[in-house]
């Protein structure tokens, strides 16, 4: 499996270093560094079984989102956004809601809600590939957990619910799936991803009508020459007095260089 770290810190080595973690907790909050930890974790389980068809990207970015996207899965099968998590407890997913079992035994909702935080990574990247005519890719929503001290009910879950070992699991099955992608789907979604751009739009300039009369285009500098002088529609007076004050400068310039000479 390739993986690449996108994320914006990093040294030249690749490297994340002690001033880049700073800034990096600066921008995102010290969350940062417990969500870099969550995806090493799911990275030492997959990436041995998961064979050099398929690109991890870490720590996407994409434009006009401030939430980093923790990890985007490309396989030939599809894209698998992956939110990796470290709780503990005993949880309900069902639809899009997350409810934790309390110390008497109800299921109360609990916020950060870490199912509509996945479902609203997905839909940023299925969005971002709309605006760039990159439609029918095949996504599935993922929320991964690390700890083994979890339970979750997640029949009814909005997104796939992976517990600690279940991980090894899915890395199986992405190996077995069947192809979805081509190679240049693959290869478009990875650079979309990588090197992340808003969609430009720039309409082809009218091209200029010449009569069959019209003499030929002058060189650049010509042209620029002729548009200056169309702004500048001094009168004959206005350039009497501006050719005499240019005269007066040069006058005042000669007589001080002559000053210089004679005292030296």
């Amino acid at each position: 499996m390739i993986i690449k770290d996108l994320t914006e810190f990093q040294s030249s080595e690749g490297k994340v270093t002690f001033t880049g973690k700073i800034s990096a907790i600066l921008k995102y909050g010290f969350s940062w560094r417990k969500e870099r930890e969550n995806q090493e974790n799911i990275i030492r389980v997959i990436e041995d079984i998961i064979g050099n068809e398929c690109i991890l990207l870490r720590s996407v970015k994409l434009p006009n989102e401030e939430k980093l996207i923790p990890l985007v899965l490309i396989s030939p099968s599809g894209l698998t956004v992956l939110n990796p998590k470290n709780l503990t407890g005993t949880f309900q997913a069902k639809d899009d809601t997350w409810r934790e079992m309390d110390r008497v035994g109800d299921l109360v909702s609990v916020e950060p809600n870490p199912i509509r935080e996945t479902l609203s990574y997905t839909r940023a990247i299925q969005k971002y590939f709309e605006e760039h005519n990159l439609k029918d890719i095949p996504f599935e929503s993922v929320l991964a957990f690390n700890s083994t001290a979890i339970h979750v009910d997640s029949r009814d879950s909005a997104v796939r619910v992976l517990l600690s070992d279940a991980i090894k699991n899915f890395a199986h099955q992405v190996e077995a799936y069947s192809p979805n992608l081509s190679r240049q789907e693959k290869k478009r979604c990875a650079q979309l991803l990588i090197k992340p751009r808003s969609p430009s739009y720039s309409p082809p300039s009218p091209q200029r009508e010449y009569s069959p009369q019209s003499p030929a285009a002058s060189p650049k500098a010509i042209q620029g020459l002729n548009s200056i002088l169309k702004m500048l529609k001094f009168s004959k007076r206005q350039w009497i007095l501006l050719g005499f004050f240019l005269s007066a400068e040069i006058l005042l310039l000669i007589f001080f260089i002559f000053l210089v000479l004679s005292a030296t």
